[in-house]
């Protein structure tokens, strides 16, 4: 049984408490474990810190958890005491010292780590998560983007077709379909030409030329030029770029650092980086050196000493630098409810294919799956495994989530999966018989300036 991957690249411009940078604080040295069905968090040496107990959780960041109780979701220190009782029907990570939470059902409001309504969000409000102080927000579908303060007072003026939030003192906003920088008092310190811009991390941002992707420093000029089909910022002192259809790694002043040779491929954190090549996958150090072979469909990036690595359908387990396991916990148990009147072939001798093969599946899933919401609002990405059988027929059953990453992505995973058109099915000695088949679907946030509608242009 082969294993097909997909990445789905969402592009974001229109959130709610949508996030501002792919690097903005990580959570804290407390990890996330499942025991018993509830849920918990150890240290990094794998001791159980904050006992088991909740019926859903968060990870920490910003000194905070949500958790839910219930019901309801609340906050909790890195104590394991309630900061903020259980009230709320939906709960934000903390950044910057703010949450977005609400009580009832489409009202949000912005809330201190005290719990202290600090301002409710407009029902038409499309707001960005708090960065450097400031919100980048629009009051109405039609409006201009500007910036509030954390009190919900207008700190820059409504004036951008677009506005992301701040990183290292600098904000990417388009005009006219441009994108250049502010700072934070509003003045244009970077002249809106670029295509595309990104945020500013360790000194550096992408922008985007030609339809090939550079590096600019914060006087705008331009230090790794323009060359790339695709990149990531720099984290850690290496940015992946993307040349072809292979992923490497360079510096900052633009050398190779480690050659484009992988189809997949993170960022380094805690100086390691997951990537998946022709020959092998798992985390890679700065030399390029494998140091951890591992299945990257079931692995996490690291973080704070540990990554989380899928062990089978019901359990994970956190793994050290060395790749020593240092605690296993469950996982969400799939529900599965396969028709057992009649085998289903393991290894058949042709798989089931989509109609129109890989490609056209591709294009299928990118075309009809929508990034929820709830997701876009958490910055949740991630990885999500689905299984189903092909029939004899080729119609599609017993569709059921291997792992999930939260925010609706699963549930849209299933919706779009049940939704397909009847495959080709499987055939084993020449007949026609059922399979299963393991597809996961990438999740990732990436930003780019919106685009006038064409219809309006003419």
């Amino acid at each position: 049984m082969k294993r097909h991957s997909l990445m789905i690249f969402a592009v974001v411009t229109a959130l709610v408490f949508s996030s501002f940078s792919a690097i903005a604080g990580g959570p804290d040295p407390l990890f996330l474990v499942k025991v018993n069905g509830k849920y918990g968090y150890i240290d990094k040496t794998g001791k159980m810190i904050i006992e088991p107990q909740f019926d859903d959780a968060m990870d920490f960041n910003d000194g905070m958890a949500a958790v839910q109780i219930g019901d309801k979701w609340g906050y909790i220190n890195t104590n394991g005491k309630i900061a903020i009782k259980p009230q709320y029907v939906f709960t934000s990570s903390f950044y910057d010292d703010c949450a977005c939470v609400s009580i009832e059902s489409e009202k949000y409001f912005i809330i201190d780590k005290k719990g202290n309504t600090l301002f409710r969000i407009g029902d038409n409000w499309t707001i960005n998560r708090p960065s450097e102080g400031l919100i980048a927000v629009r009051f109405n579908s039609n409006g201009k983007w500007g910036y509030i303060d954390k009190n919900g007072e207008i700190a820059i003026e409504q004036k951008y077709d677009k506005a992301w939030g701040f990183s290292e003192g600098l904000a990417p906003v388009v005009i006219n379909n441009k994108t250049g920088y502010i700072d934070m008092k509003g003045n244009m310190v970077i002249s809106p030409i670029y295509d595309y811009a990104g945020f500013f991390s360790e000194g550096l941002a992408i922008v985007e030329i030609d339809n090939k992707y550079g590096f600019i420093d914060k006087s705008g000029k331009i230090v790794i030029k323009a060359q790339y089909d695709d990149v990531l910022g720099f984290k850690e002192g290496l940015a992946l770029v993307k040349i072809g259809d292979k992923w490497g790694y360079i510096d900052k002043k633009g050398k190779m650092a480690i050659k484009p040779q992988f189809y997949f491929a993170m960022y380094f954190c805690d100086g390691l980086a997951l990537v998946e090549s022709d020959d092998n996958g798992g985390y890679i150090d700065k030399t390029g050196k494998m140091v951890i072979e591992a299945d990257v469909e079931d692995a996490y990036n690291f973080s704070n000493g540990l990554a989380r690595i899928n062990l089978n359908d019901f359990e994970s387990a956190y793994i050290d630098k060395k790749g020593k396991t240092v605690f296993v916990f469950e996982n969400d148990k799939p529900n599965y409810d396969f028709n057992e009147e009649e085998d289903i072939e393991e290894i058949p001798d042709e798989d089931a294919t989509f109609p129109g093969g890989e490609d056209a599946l591709y294009e299928f899933l990118g075309s009809n799956i929508q990034y929820p919401e709830l997701a876009r609002n958490n910055n949740v990405t991630g990885t999500v495994v689905v299984k189903f059988i092909v029939e004899k027929d080729g119609s599609i059953t017993n569709a059921s989530i291997l792992r999930d990453i939260g925010g609706g992505c699963g549930k849209e995973v299933l919706r779009v999966i049940n939704a397909m058109p009847k495959w080709i099915p499987a055939k084993k000695y020449g007949k026609r018989v059922r399979s299963f088949f393991t597809l996961p679907v990438q999740f990732e946030l990436k930003y780019e300036p919106e685009q006038e509608d064409e219809t309006e242009q003419q």
